[in-house]
């Protein structure tokens, strides 16, 4: 495979003009030495702002700056463009509205020398691994969810190699969970991982999660059946209950966001009812077992807010009345 860099960044955008300057800029200073080794390929998702024109002036000033467009079809759609037009030994993935450091030479360093299948930073413990077993992938599973983000895109580093012969892309019907899904397959295809402390990356606010969207339900319910047929592959391991135990806090953290980024807008929209909302969310935690993810869900203290524990408590009583009625009134009063 011709590798002309040791390094591609990809970079999806999509109305970023208000902050991508920012991004790039300290993308440059943190390349540092490594810049000429670095392919940036900046895929504009169809943006109505003038996010293309800062790029391309970024184009014009450096060489290895590459802009390409395509029709608004989402940041899966983009990435994957990204992958099919990188030329690095390693790909990696940064927002455009986050920021790197000077650390950032720090896994190029690594990435250099070593030659991992994954390389992940930005975690709190270090972890190496050749010769992966199904234990092992799960004890990087869980490194990774001790760690709130910790399965986004951006701060790991994939042999490019690694991805293409196990057709590993991102699913462009899923517009949740999608970076989680790439991540945890990539993990059980692999057979070589290093987790790494080195706090490169600093994500700044988020500009769209949170915000409704139509295909919400459709996209949530076809993540969370998908990361189940994944890790059922891993129900004969040892560390079994580690699985589980992540898959449970999965069907919370998007069940949640359900109530609070899809049902409710719904409700102040005026297309479905607190009775409507009640039977659809009663289904889900059926399909989903939420009780029993209630019980078996180790990391309550590090995710939930209080609103959510109220929720939780809410479900346990099987009472889906106060807990609508509840997100409404929070809604309402701002809390979130």
């Amino acid at each position: 495979m011709n590798e002309e860099y040791l390094l591609t960044t990809i970079v999806p955008m999509y109305n970023s003009a208000e902050y991508v300057s920012h991004t790039l800029d300290t993308m440059i200073q943190a390349f540092g030495k490594y810049r000429d080794q670095i392919q940036v390929i900046l895929v504009d998702d169809g943006s109505t702002d003038n996010t293309r024109d800062i790029a391309k002036k970024f184009c014009t000033s450096y060489s290895n700056f590459q802009l390409v467009l395509q029709e608004h079809g989402g940041v899966s759609a983009a990435r994957n463009l990204g992958l099919n037009l990188a030329k690095g030994k390693y790909v990696t993935f940064i927002d455009s509205d986050d920021e790197i450091t000077s650390l950032f030479v720090d896994v190029v360093k690594q990435i250099k020398i070593d030659n991992f299948d994954i390389v992940i930073t930005n975690m709190l413990e270090n972890f190496t691994k050749v010769n992966l077993s199904m234990n092992d992938r799960i004890s990087a599973f869980k490194i990774i969810n001790n760690k709130a983000g910790g399965e986004s895109p951006w701060a790991k580093f994939y042999k490019r190699t690694f991805l293409n012969s196990n057709d590993l892309i991102f699913n462009t019907k899923l517009i949740i969970g999608e970076d989680a899904l790439f991540l945890y397959k990539a993990i059980t295809a692999a057979n070589s991982i290093s987790i790494n402390k080195v706090q490169y990356y600093k994500q700044c606010d988020p500009h769209t999660i949170g915000k409704f969207k139509s295909e919400m339900l459709t996209s949530e319910l076809s993540f969370i059946k998908e990361l189940g047929a994944l890790f059922n592959t891993y129900k004969d391991t040892e560390n079994y209950k580690y699985i589980i135990s992540i898959e449970n806090r999965y069907k919370l953290k998007e069940y949640y966001r359900l109530i609070e980024n899809y049902f409710v807008p719904l409700y102040f929209q005026k297309r479905q009812t607190i009775s409507d909302i009640n039977k659809q969310l009663k289904s889900i935690a059926n399909l989903w077992n939420i009780k029993d993810a209630l019980k078996q869900n180790p990391y309550k203290k590090l995710y939930w807010h209080k609103r959510q524990k109220l929720w939780g408590m809410f479900l346990k009583m099987n009472n889906f009345d106060l807990l609508v009625k509840s997100a409404i009134f929070l809604k309402k009063k701002n809390k979130y």
